[in-house]
């Protein structure tokens, strides 16, 4: 649903901020609501752990009117960003994981949600992004790591950690990977 608004600064700026907190709800709800095997968006209670949801507009403009399924494996099959989260402490993949993909509005200074996620039983969240939307820019993975050993029984330092990287070519593949404990953690840019 659209809102017919006079636009201008303060109504660009108010529309902004707006989504800005919606997404701050989703991302608390998130991870405040899930428990460890049932990380899902609340807009659609029907989908399995390990499903994510870009939640960016169509190349046209409009929102995309395929079934979230759909959209899911049509993004797992194309997307040019992945990542794999590892339990290097246990020496085991980092499964049900809740993490979130954000691009950088430059003119605003903000970060705008593109979707969410839950790592699979390997570690791994396909379908991050679609190639349409994965587009130059600066991007936020943010992984939810102090759910993640909750749900083990176990504390950590770092209640989420994120990553942030720049993207200039997006014709290219880039893997993200996560490797943690429950008091450190590392990245590498891999392809």
């Amino acid at each position: 649903m659209a809102l017919n608004l006079k636009t201008g600064p303060l109504t660009a700026l108010f529309a902004t901020c707006t989504l800005a907190v919606l997404q701050g709800i989703i991302t608390l709800c998130l991870i405040k609501k899930a428990g460890p095997l049932h990380h899902r968006l609340l807009f659609h209670d029907r989908m399995k752990p390990t499903e994510t949801v870009d939640v960016t507009e169509g190349p046209t403009g409009k929102a995309d009117r395929s079934t979230p399924v759909q959209q899911i494996m049509a993004a797992a099959e194309s997307s040019p960003l992945t990542t794999h989260v590892l339990n290097t402490g246990d020496g085991v993949p980092a499964a049900r994981m809740a993490l979130s993909l954000h691009r950088l509005d430059s003119k605003m200074m903000i970060w705008n949600m593109m979707s969410v996620g839950t790592t699979n039983e390997d570690g791994r969240c396909p379908g991050l992004i679609s190639r349409q939307a994965f587009t130059p820019g600066m991007y936020k993975l943010r992984f939810e790591t102090g759910s993640y050993w909750e749900t083990l029984g176990q504390t950590s330092f770092y209640p989420y950690v994120e990553v942030v990287f720049t993207i200039s070519d997006p014709d290219q593949r880039f893997h993200v990977p996560l490797l943690m404990s429950r008091f450190s953690y590392s990245t590498y840019r891999g392809s």
